[in-house]
């Protein structure tokens, strides 16, 4: 199979064309016409700019990023502190939440380094939207 066969295959872009989607999928969002919210997944060796492509579509687009970096966070940053309510266990919001439906880029850094437990959270707010 052949280099471009293969990254096709696989889904792999470079950094510049990663950017071109994830500005499309925003903007889609954004327009309201999309039905659901999409998750992106960025991978790659440290340096290539992920981050910095993240910042600039926010920055392009006028919306607040929020860059969690979950190698130096705990779950409940992620997902709020638990407390009780009336005999049920819920969280606080955390205080990085969009507010009144306000449109925000949640950037998820280095969830491949994180602990278990910080992945866990990261998976069930992506998953859950909660």
């Amino acid at each position: 199979m052949s280099k471009t066969a293969l990254s096709t295959a696989m889904n792999l872009v470079d950094i510049a064309e990663a950017k071109k989607i994830i500005l499309a999928v925003a903007r889609h969002a954004l327009s309201g016409k999309a039905r659901k919210h999409n998750n992106i997944f960025l991978h790659g060796s440290p340096g290539l700019g992920k981050s910095a492509i993240v910042k600039q579509v926010a920055k392009e687009l006028g919306i607040r990023l929020v860059d969690l970096r979950l190698t130096a966070r705990e779950p409940s940053d992620v997902l709020g502190i638990p407390h009780v309510v009336n005999g049920v266990m819920t969280f606080s919001t955390p205080d990085w939440w969009p507010k009144d439906g306000e449109p925000i880029i949640l950037f998820l850094d280095e969830m491949k380094n994180a602990r278990e437990d910080v992945q866990a959270a990261a998976y069930r707010l992506v998953l859950d939207r909660s």
